[in-house]
């Protein structure tokens, strides 16, 4: 069953607002960030953050990677987080 249409609208404008929010930290920062949510999702362990930044990979990571989401609804979050 994948995610109602309400709750993937909302889903879809938070991580369009957190892609701002990387954004606005900046090139050094960002790589890490990139790193970070790619080892999350991957089940990487032990792939350091500093506080403020764990958070906001975790917030992502929560959006891209939750259960129940149609393969269609995955890729469209995945596109509007990685889309520039």
């Amino acid at each position: 069953m994948s995610v109602n249409d309400l709750e993937y609208h909302k889903m879809l404008l938070r991580i369009r607002e957190l892609r701002r929010v990387v954004e606005e930290l900046g090139s050094l920062t960002k790589p890490e960030i990139y790193a970070g949510i790619e080892a999350e999702l991957q089940r990487k362990k032990g792939f350091e953050l500093p506080h403020g930044q764990r958070e906001l990979v975790d917030e992502i990571v929560l959006i891209l990677d939750r259960p129940g989401l149609s393969p269609e609804q995955a890729r469209r979050l995945a596109r509007a987080f990685h889309t520039f």
